[in-house]
């Protein structure tokens, strides 16, 4: 098993600026490292791989993982690209890649992912703005990782049903685990992260 967790270094300014700009962006910061703690836990159960969208990774060196930068000129690239090297480093085994934004991401949500991929060919996990938060692929899936990606777009609230659509259409099987939100504004704070921001900033 091998799972892929999509991060940036937590610098002010650099990660969730959104929410920076309505918090201020030390505290945006502070709230995404706490995050990308949360996500590596979840993951090291597995074989697990940072993949940075930006540098410097000497602030990610504290974990004692494997980093790569992320490469490719949009989202659907980057995770293809990380999603095949994965592949070819791992052949035959499920690869699961997930995002470091959710304050309500466990272990069991990465145990159910690898689990389903021995039955699907594919599985995807659905945020609640209907993007994804994690999405992976078994060993004997027999298309590219690339195709999964192809000429889709992110940003919008339908990226889920199109990611849905085009596994569909490549004649791939899905499984999915359960929803999840992700932490992107300060409205994601009144709509059901309240208690994580407020374990960290009780004031």
């Amino acid at each position: 098993m091998r799972t892929i967790v999509f991060c940036k270094p937590p610098l002010p300014g650099l990660v969730k600026t959104r929410l920076g700009n309505e918090i201020g962006m030390e505290r945006a910061a502070f709230l995404y490292a706490r995050m990308l703690d949360l996500a590596v836990r979840s993951a090291q159960f597995s074989d697990c791989v940072l993949y940075s969208a930006a540098e410097p990774l000497d602030l990610l060196e504290h974990y004692g993982l494997p980093m790569e930068l992320q490469e490719g000129k949009d989202l659907g690239e980057r995770m293809g690209r990380a999603l095949e090297r994965e592949r070819r480093r791992y052949p035959a085994q499920s690869v699961v890649l997930v995002g470091s934004d959710l304050p309500d991401l466990r272990p069991a949500h990465i145990g159910l992912a690898h689990r389903l991929l021995r039955k699907f060919d594919t599985v995807l996990g659905p945020a609640r703005d209907g993007g994804y938060y994690l999405i992976g692929i078994s060993g004997q899936c027999p298309v590219s990782e690339a195709a999964l990606f192809t000429g889709l777009s992110f940003s919008h609230d339908q990226v889920a049903r199109e990611a849905v659509a085009r596994m569909a259409s490549l004649g791939l099987t899905l499984g999915c685990t359960p929803p999840l939100g992700d932490l992107d504004g300060v409205h994601d704070l009144h709509s059901g992260h309240r208690d994580f921001y407020r374990s960290i900033f009780p004031d």
